[in-house]
This record gives C-alpha cells, sequence and structure tokens, in this order.
C-alpha cells in the first residue's frame, strides 16, 4: 500500500485523527479532524503574512460587538477615524475607514435591532473602490465585497469579519474566511498592531499577480499545510495538549475519550502513544456522535460486571428516556442510570443528594417506577419545607375520630397509609424537625407507627426514598439533623453531580427539554443559533436542569422564527464582558511574556532549560511564544 492509498483510508474514517510526534510536531490530520476542528482544506483567495499600515483600508462587519472578535471596543475603531458614541456592546455594525490617516474619516452603520430584518447590507465607495457588505443572519453568512471579489465567512458563533485592502499596490493584504479560532487573529488584534499570518499557497506567480493588481474570487489554493507545524499553532485546547503531554511522558498509555474544547468547538477527544514509537494518536469525535460512542463504550465495560448490570446498560441505551427517563452522556449520568436500576431491585431506603433543580424528584420516581410490578402502587411525594412543622405528625401519620380540636370527624389518612405498598418520597428531608426525626427513625424500623389520638399501631409496608440539597453529615455536626436516622435512611446514596460539573450532558438535554417544550406547547421545533449556543455552554447554571428548562421555555415563546438566537436566551446573569476582567488578563499576559524573556536570556536561549525552569510544557511554551510574538534565536 503506497501512501497516497494509506492517506485516503484515513480521510474516509469516521473519526478525525491526529498523530503527534514527541516534539509536538503534526504529523497526520485526516479530513474529519480538519472538519472538527475548523482547520478544513479548501479553496482561498491567497495573500502574504503582514501587518496593518497607514494608508491600508480596512473593512469590518462585526455581527455582535465585544462578543467573539477579541474584546473589540468603540477606542479600537479610531485608528481607522470613527469616533462615536452610537456603537454599544452587542450592536451589529460595519466600519470602513483608512488606518493611521488623520485626514481621512471612517463610515459606520449600526444596526441596534437585529431582529427586523434577516439580512442587514450596506454598501459605500472609498478612492474608487465599490465596497457592498451583508449579514445574513439566517444563514449565518458574512460577506465583504470590494469591487468583484468577494469575501465571504459562514460563523457559527458570533464573530468579527474583516478584510484589509492596501491602497498602494491595489491589492487584497488579508482577510478572515473561517474567523480567528484557528488562526488566532482577532480583529481588536489587528487594529492594535499585530501581525497576521499568510493564507494560501502564494507561488512566485501568486506573488507577481498580488503586486500587479487584485487577485480575483476564482483562485484556487490551499490554506498552508498543518503537516510538520507544532501542535499549539494550529490548534487551540490545553486540555487536549495536556492528554498529548501525559502520554509523551509515559504517565499513561492511553487516555479514554472525554469532553474537550478545540478551537471553540465541543468534541470528544481520546488519546494513546502508539505501539513501539514516541507518536501520539489522537481520536476525536463530533458531540452529535456522542451517544453511539458511549453506548458502545459502555456495553464494553458492561461486560465486565455481572450480567444484570450488562443488560442494564443495553437496555437505558437503546431507549435513553424511556426506561430510566435520565437523559445525559456524562459518565455520571450514566453512573446515575446504573444506580436506579439497582435501587429499583432493592428494598433499602435510598438518599439522593445534590443541588437543588438537579432531577432529585425524576431520579426517585424512576426508581420507584422500575422497581414495581404494578402500575397501581402508590408513589407519594411530599415536600418537608411546605408542611408547617406543628402539623408534620397529622400530615404524616394521619389522625383518629376526635384526636384534637377542629380534627375532621372521620379522621384522616396520612401519608404513610396513603403510599402502603408503594414508595414514599421524602424531598428536603434535611428540613425535617428534630422531633419528627424521632419518629421517623422508629417507624423505619418498626414498619409500624401511631396515628395521632390512636391506641394501637398501623403496620405499612413503605419504601422510603429521601432526598435533600443539604450537607447532612454537616447538620449532624451542629447537632441538626439526628446521625441514627442519617444511616437509615442512607444506605443506599446517590449523589447527582451539578450541571455546571458534566456541561457534556447539555447536548442531549437540550433536545429532549426541546422535544417536550414542543410538544407540551403544540409547537413547531426551533434549531438553536451558534450564538445562542455558546451562550448556553458557557453559563454556569446555578439552578441546574430546572433553571435550563425555564430558560428554553422561554426562548420558544420569545423567538419569532424557526431559530433560537443568543437576544432570545435570557439567564439570571448573563454572560458578558468584562472591562475589568480584560484589564486583569492583559497585565497577567505582559508578566508572563516577561518572564519568557527574562528566562530566555538568563539560558542564552536554550529551549529546554527554559520550560524546565518556567515548569511547563512543550506545547504551552510554544504557544506562547507564539501568543507573545518572542523570537526564539538570538
Amino acid at each position: 500500500m503506497n501512501s497516497t492509498q494509506f492517506i485516503k483510508i484515513i480521510d474516509a474514517v469516521d473519526e478525525g485523527v491526529l498523530i503527534i510526534d514527541e516534539n509536538g510536531i503534526i504529523k497526520m490530520f485526516n479530513e474529519k479532524a480538519r472538519l472538527l476542528t475548523g482547520v478544513d482544506i479548501k479553496p482561498v483567495v491567497p495573500h502574504e503574512s503582514g501587518k496593518l499600515r497607514s494608508g491600508d483600508l480596512v473593512v469590518i462587519v462585526d455581527n455582535r460587538l465585544g462578543y467573539d472578535d477579541g474584546g473589540l471596543d468603540v477606542a479600537h475603531l479610531e485608528r481607522i477615524g470613527i469616533n462615536t458614541d452610537e456603537l454599544a456592546y452587542d450592536d451589529a455594525f460595519v466600519a470602513v475607514g483608512i488606518y493611521d490617516d488623520p485626514k481621512s474619516k471612517g463610515e459606520l452603520k449600526v444596526w441596534k435591532n437585529k431582529t427586523h430584518s434577516d439580512h442587514l447590507i450596506f454598501e459605500t465607495m472609498v478612492k474608487k473602490h465599490k465596497i457592498s457588505t451583508s449579514i445574513n443572519l439566517k444563514e449565518k453568512e458574512v460577506l465583504i465585497k470590494i469591487d468583484e471579489t468577494s469575501y465571504l465567512m459562514n460563523y457559527a458563533i458570533a464573530i468579527g469579519h474583516m478584510v484589509i485592502f492596501d491602497l498602494h499596490l491595489d491589492r487584497l493584504k488579508f482577510y478572515q474566511d473561517r474567523g480567528y479560532s484557528v488562526r488566532n487573529e482577532t480583529v481588536s488584534e489587528l487594529l492594535r498592531g499585530m501581525p497576521f499570518r499568510a493564507k494560501g499557497i502564494i507561488s512566485d506567480v501568486t506573488k507577481h499577480d498580488m503586486h500587479q493588481g487584485p487577485v480575483s474570487s476564482d483562485v484556487k489554493a490551499q490554506d498552508c499545510s498543518v503537516i510538520d507545524k507544532p501542535m499549539a499553532h494550529v490548534l487551540k485546547s490545553e486540555l487536549l495538549f495536556k492528554m498529548v503531554e501525559q502520554c509523551q511522558l509515559d504517565e499513561v498509555d492511553k487516555i479514554d475519550y472525554t469532553y474537550v474544547e478545540i478551537n471553540q468547538r465541543p468534541t470528544l477527544c481520546g488519546a494513546e502513544k502508539l505501539e513501539d514509537s514516541k507518536l501520539i494518536m489522537v481520536k476525536m469525535i463530533d458531540l452529535s456522535d456522542a451517544n453511539e460512542l458511549i453506548r458502545q463504550r459502555n456495553q464494553l465495560i458492561a461486560m465486565l460486571e455481572k450480567t444484570t448490570q450488562q443488560l442494564f446498560v443495553s437496555k437505558i441505551h437503546k431507549n435513553s428516556v424511556g426506561a430510566t427517563g435520565i437523559t445525559g452522556n456524562s459518565n455520571a449520568i450514566q453512573r446515575i442510570n446504573f444506580l436506579i436500576e439497582k435501587a429499583a431491585k432493592t428494598k433499602s431506603t435510598v438518599l439522593i443528594t445534590g443541588e437543588s433543580g438537579t432531577g432529585k424528584t425524576l431520579i426517585a420516581y424512576k426508581i420507584h417506577k422500575l422497581g414495581q410490578k404494578s402500575e397501581k402502587t402508590p408513589f407519594v411525594s411530599v415536600n418537608c419545607t411546605a408542611i408547617p412543622h406543628q402539623l408534620f405528625e397529622s400530615e404524616l401519620f394521619g389522625y383518629v375520630k376526635g384526636a384534637f380540636t377542629g380534627a375532621e370527624k372521620s379522621g384522616k389518612i396520612g401519608l404513610f397509609e396513603m403510599a402502603d405498598g408503594g414508595t414514599l418520597f421524602l424531598d428536603e428531608i434535611g428540613e425535617l424537625p428534630q422531633n419528627m426525626q424521632v419518629k421517623l427513625l422508629q417507624v423505619l424500623q418498626s414498619k409500624s407507627f401511631y396515628k395521632v389520638g390512636a391506641t394501637k399501631p398501623t403496620k405499612v409496608d413503605v419504601r422510603i426514598i429521601a432526598a435533600t440539597n443539604k450537607d447532612l453529615h454537616s447538620e449532624i455536626e451542629n447537632r441538626i439533623f439526628r446521625e441514627d436516622l442519617y444511616y437509615r435512611i442512607s444506605a443506599f446514596p446517590i449523589h447527582v453531580a451539578p450541571l455546571r460539573e458534566r456541561k457534556a450532558d447539555l447536548y442531549s438535554l437540550i433536545d429532549s427539554i426541546s422535544m417536550k417544550i414542543t410538544e407540551s406547547m403544540e409547537m413547531t421545533s426551533k434549531d438553536i443559533s451558534g450564538e445562542a449556543m455558546a451562550m448556553l455552554l458557557g453559563y454556569h447554571w446555578p439552578g441546574n436542569v430546572r433553571e435550563l428548562e425555564n430558560v428554553l421555555e422561554l426562548a420558544y415563546n420569545l423567538s419569532e422564527s424557526k431559530m433560537i438566537e443568543a437576544e432570545d436566551i435570557i439567564l439570571s446573569s448573563p454572560v458578558r464582558i468584562n472591562t475589568q476582567h480584560q484589564t486583569l488578563k492583559s497585565t497577567i499576559e505582559e508578566a508572563e511574556r516577561k518572564q519568557i524573556t527574562k528566562i530566555l536570556d538568563e539560558t542564552g536561549y536554550d529551549i529546554k532549560k527554559t520550560i524546565e525552569t518556567l515548569e511547563i510544557s512543550r506545547s504551552v511554551f510554544y504557544e506562547k511564544a507564539k501568543k507573545y510574538e518572542i523570537g526564539l534565536k538570538k
């Protein structure tokens, strides 16, 4: 088999495959990997490397100011002759001007409200050059056209699109075709004088053509190959670099698939050291394919477990919302699904812990549902925070005729008796008064209780499931919760991790919740834009799944099209750029740059000694050297 045939086979694989040598250099990068990371090969209009110079024509089209353009703000636009109080964070705009030309005044078009049109268009003339721009909100495209040459960019999240035209040579100087996340060239950085890299294959003939005049839009060229380039120059992901480094240092032979963002794109990544070599192979899949991968992975793990567990894993993946109803792809949720199956087969008391909104009630109900033979078996749920302390005993145990003044003449059946033969779910059991904690302990021990005013006990066959968002260990230390009751109710503990610790579940949760919303509200299904999805992924979800449900339901009600946009996502503490954080970030970056330069000087630019002194990985060192434009040769 020759190398061409081998490359064709690797490119046909469904997974992204990336091979790195011991120096962090890319040796193979298949088509799927290019697609998943945004480093896709396609025809482009080439240009040389360089930076903005005085007299260059600058055209900027930004869908949302400051959101994903490197922290662009109004002050940066002063470099192209634009001084305005009209433009604010989150606005869409077009800015056209001459760089560092005090005699030239730039042009600005701002859209404060983007809901009135799917197509935002602006046209102007600058020194005999016709400039046309548009933001297509429906198709998620940004177009900049100078004379007859078009520079189109598709975007998944809001992003600034920029074209620089050299008016002295009458030719293209720079443009973005996939945004900055892959190449680290933000609009704000370029306006501040940072350099940009070459694009496409620049041959001697091409250079001649570029200096003679504008390049036509039908030029066929490829992005510079990523092969033999440092991984840190192509990919942006600290977690991925750490995975590769662990394999390189023989800390592990293999790292299983885990959630990793590469170039701001969510993937599942695994890494392993190739046998008898120093090469590291990274495999990645799109999270849209994650369900199938996790199903296969968990089935393999299940083969090492008991037959019952193996059958369960197979069953929950055949119908992820049927058997257990607990939606999610993370290891934490798959573990909970397994525990639900196990708990359903026992009569032990179950204690479910976790923050509010994580789905403790749903877990309790599914344990009950899976463990009962009859559909008529009762499931009685009581929120302990909703019952006044003085009424707890009569509500839980009931009372007999004439038990106290104001009692019903026929007496009352309590919640324990209502749940006879089934399950009593005590939600927020940490709020149970101490006098009731003693009585509950007695019921759990004797399987019987006395109604208020009764002289004979009532026997019941009730399975107790309790839940709390409190730290009961702390409550025990503070003598608020009885230790003996804790051990009685926690025979089978289940802990539910908060949503912020299992972001990989967001995709399947959003799909599941959206389906429920469309069915219950009789609405048509809506897609979620990349901008909106980025907001959902970046949020910390203090209210967990319950908050996610509320946010999505409101978004469906606010959206006036088939697409939920970022404007429809209302969060309790919205993700916003903080200028103080930006200042802090700049301070930290400057300190890093100075420290790296200082150590390089002290070691005589010995890269190995510098890395050892800084105590960082090789990949991180090269990434920071590139970021801060630190020359590595003295």
